[in-house]
């Protein structure tokens, strides 16, 4: 799947999670859904994880394209994201993955 979203134009700027700086920047990461919970204010995270390790991704109720599609990843699914952000969390603009076809 990662080779897949690899080469998808939306994910531009890609880096792994341990490449992300201590300096808010926009960036585009691919990685494995670990856990995903609703917060009080509506707002869907996501903890995504690569080979380098792990962070927290938001996904503002606020970005209604983004958050559709939140809304419909499981645990466990290989998505691409677009953001902005730290190592602490990232703010997300976009979600890209890719449905499989049997």
């Amino acid at each position: 799947m990662k080779s897949i979203l690899q080469n998808r134009p939306e994910l531009s700027n890609l880096v792994s999670i341990n490449k992300i700086s201590g300096d808010k920047q926009g960036t585009s990461l691919i990685g494995i859904v670990s856990s995903k919970r609703i917060t009080k204010n509506k707002n869907i995270i996501f903890e995504i994880e690569d080979l380098t390790g792990k962070i927290k991704i938001l996904i503002s109720k606020n970005r209604t394209d983004a958050y559709k599609k939140a809304e419909e990843v499981s645990l466990d699914s290989v998505i691409g994201i677009n953001g902005s952000g730290n190592r602490e969390i990232v703010f997300v603009n976009d979600i890209i993955y890719e449905s499989i076809r049997f």
